[in-house]
């Protein structure tokens, strides 16, 4: 019997074509406010060298060429992620005790910014923007205490916030967030009091 080979049907003949390149409706804003979002996850829980790009692209759903299509590098991705929790205003107050007591309830509930801060300082390659939090406790200062005080009081607010999660549920409810609270603005107000 002749028998001819049989030739192998592509993905259009058997009805399974694939699609290259976007999927259909795919939409890049969505794609890159996921991938911003799930790199501040991972960037806080981690720090700039423990997360990596196929952790942060598995979490926010995409692959990793899809995170350096939108980025191109993870140093860049973490320069977004920095500026998203950077970027927002720090909580108004009359004085220095005030602005920490809301620092440490901001951080309370919101602990990727005080994270991720705390891990660029140690760690992180040094891209970090402005922390409007040090403007903010910088003009909570007395007079002629030195501006290099502002940002030691919120790597203290944001020192103390993470080892208050190791405190376990007393760390993390009301008693703590007093304890931490006015152990933080003691410390800050003598940090802030003026060298003669």
């Amino acid at each position: 019997m002749n028998r001819r080979p049989v030739k192998p049907r592509s993905g259009s003949e058997r009805g399974t074509s694939r699609r290259r390149g976007r999927p259909p409706g795919g939409d890049a804003d969505e794609t890159r406010r996921r991938l911003v979002d799930a790199a501040v996850a991972c960037f806080a829980a981690s720090g700039y060298a423990g997360a990596s790009t196929r952790q942060i692209a598995a979490k926010a759903g995409v692959n990793v060429a899809a995170l350096h299509y939108h980025f191109e590098s993870k140093e860049r991705l973490y320069e977004e992620a920095l500026a998203l929790v950077l970027g927002e205003e720090a909580p108004p107050a009359k004085d220095l005790a005030a602005l920490v007591d809301a620092l440490v309830a901001e951080g309370t509930e919101r602990q990727a910014r005080s994270r991720l801060s705390l891990f660029d300082l140690l760690s992180g390659p040094g891209v970090a923007p402005p922390d409007p939090r040090v403007a903010a406790v910088a003009r909570s200062l007395p007079d002629g205490t030195s501006p290099a005080v502002a940002p030691l009081v919120v790597a203290l607010v944001d020192a103390a916030l993470l080892a208050a999660r190791d405190l376990g549920a007393e760390g993390r409810g009301a008693v703590g967030h007093a304890l931490i609270r006015d152990a933080v603005a003691a410390a800050a107000v003598a940090l802030a009091v003026p060298r003669k």
